[in-house]
């Protein structure tokens, strides 16, 4: 069985298809009044009814135009069936209410109908292509956001996005009304999306910067993120902080680690790659202890690791703890391979040893194979208990190496971004499974497999195997204005559904949209159940 959907989810919403092309007007008066709910409507004479010759009704939105000005919208929504009683009088129709293909809003006019309608305009439902605590590293920096909307129309889900960054004095805005595309190798999965060219170069160099956006929708309201959306921090959409470092004067404290040729006694730290490659420590933890040292006499950051470049020589490298060595403040502490293009050979293991709080809490891991050889063992955990804590993997081969599944490999983390990451030959170790006690929210873009099942977004995904919509769990905060866009699920064994929404959407929404679902093989179970049965949330 394979599906492909493209709508936005809002509640009470269902799939309708809308005639969008204005009509005469002289048809409008044979409908009276549009009920409470949107979507119901009086006919002045209904025992005449008929859908082939109806005229459609001439709706007067809300909306934006292409600069985020306010404008008028005009659309026709057509008059579709006469309603019937409910059960046990299903057999008889009402005498006068009619469905209507489309829902009319609170603040829609319609000329010669009263509208009663109580329903707001649907919302935006966005997600960033970046992840949190990015580093500029010149004067202008691309930010990205994927838009959904259930009102698109002109090749567009909306009609424009303003992207703002704040240093708390002064401000960048850029307005973007054209789709942008990337694709990703992992994936091999493309994205559309807007993206925002901010120029920092009047903003303060050093500056831990707050990125916003308004989405200004084709229909409806303006959608600001830092207004409508989660408050920072989040796994749900929320502002970014992205560090301003356009004149390179923040300092890269670089060191390298080699399990063979390096020393712990005389491993060297330095702004210079060339220097730190020369004499390369023995272990992580030596390496992170010097960086934190370097980044105190070099920039004046006591106990920081943060923006420090760890690069790992081609071979294994057995994970031990590390976090206690110091802090990242304002940026990730960066773990990657010396050499990109040996990532599938340079390699951090468990060890085959649970490492419970190990991690600082802003880690990126970049261009490296993350392998397991514990059957049950905890391989990164920074003890987060919200979503203040981040841990990035970008460019990383996850491979199970033939052990059976554990949930908690990846424990603790708080927000757990996944960028262009694939799985390994020995299997996909499914990391992010979920425990009562566990706080890991994740967000997947551009990634092959590897995703686990608790995540809140993804974008441009394939070979994901499921996505339950959940509630609040202690850290966890209740999944809200969930974005699936352009990924493929794929799943045969599953006994549950493979898209399960059972618990409430809320008033934000959920967007499903650009994706595949594939359920094959003996699985008799949905592929996507929405709400479905005996569940009675609003939909």
């Amino acid at each position: 069985m394979q599906i492909s959907i493209g709508v936005g989810i809002e509640p009470g919403q269902h799939m309708a298809v809308v005639n969008r092309t204005a009509e005469p007007s002289d048809a409008i008066s044979r409908v009276s009044v549009v009920a409470q709910d949107g979507w119901r409507a009086t006919h002045r004479n209904a025992p005449t009814f008929d859908a082939e010759t109806e005229m459609p009704l001439i709706v007067h939105r809300q909306g934006f135009d292409e600069t985020g000005s306010a404008t008028v919208r005009t659309d026709s929504v057509a008059v579709v069936a006469r309603i019937r009683h409910p059960f046990p009088d299903q057999s008889q129709l009402t005498p006068d209410a009619v469905a209507l293909s489309d829902f009319v809003y609170a603040e829609d006019t319609i000329a010669g109908a009263s509208n009663t309608s109580l329903r707001p305009y649907p919302k935006p439902v966005a997600m960033w292509l970046n992840h949190d605590r990015e580093r500029a590293s010149s004067e202008t920096h691309t930010v990205r956001l994927a838009v959904a909307h259930a009102h698109a129309r002109q090749g567009r889900p909306v009609a424009a996005v303003k992207f703002i960054a704040r240093d708390g004095v002064t401000e960048a805005v850029t307005i973007v009304s054209t789709m942008t595309s990337v694709t990703f190798d992992a994936s091999g999965l493309s994205v559309p999306h807007f993206a925002g060219q901010m120029d920092l170069s009047d903003l303060e160099q050093g500056a831990l910067l707050t990125v916003d956006a308004v989405i200004y929708p084709w229909v409806g309201k303006p959608f600001t993120i830092s207004l409508d959306a989660d408050p920072y921090p989040s796994p749900n959409l929320t502002t970014l902080k992205i560090l301003n470092d356009r004149l390179g004067e923040y300092g890269t404290a670089i060191a390298y680690v080699d399990g063979v040729a390096g020393s712990d006694a005389s491993g060297v730290v330095s702004d210079v790659a060339t220097t730190a490659q020369a004499a390369p420590f023995a272990t992580i933890a030596a390496a992170v202890t010097a960086v934190k040292g370097f980044n105190d006499t070099a920039y004046g950051r006591a106990n920081d690791v943060g923006g420090g470049v760890i690069r790992l020589a081609e071979g294994v490298h057995t994970h031990t703890p590390f976090k206690a060595q110091g802090t990242a403040a304002d940026i990730p502490l960066v773990i990657e391979a010396s050499d990109p293009a040996k990532r599938a050979t340079t390699i951090l293991t468990d060890g085959g040893t649970s490492i419970f709080n190990g991690i600082p809490t802003l880690l990126k891991l970049r261009n490296l194979t993350l392998l397991k050889t514990g059957a049950s063992v905890v391989f990164l955990d920074s003890g987060a208990t919200s979503a203040d804590s981040l841990l990035v993997t970008e460019n990383c081969i996850w491979d199970g190496n033939g052990t059976s599944y554990y949930g908690a490999w990846v424990y603790r983390v708080g927000r757990f971004v996944q960028i262009n990451c694939a799985i390994g030959p020995g299997g996909d170790p499914k990391q992010g499974s979920f425990f009562s006690t566990e706080a890991i929210m994740g967000i997947a873009i551009g990634c092959h497999g590897c995703a686990g099942t608790i995540f809140y977004q993804a974008a441009g995904c394939a070979a994901l195997s499921e996505f339950n919509l959940r509630s609040a769990l202690g850290a966890r905060p209740a999944m809200t204005g969930v974005f699936l866009g352009w990924n493929v699920f794929s799943n045969g064994a599953t006994v549950n559904p493979i898209i399960y929404v059972g618990s409430e959407i809320g008033p934000r929404g959920l967007a499903f949209v650009g994706n595949l679902v594939e359920s094959w093989g003996s699985a008799t179970n949905a592929a996507i159940r929405l709400n479905a049965d005996s569940d009675t949330n609003p939909a």
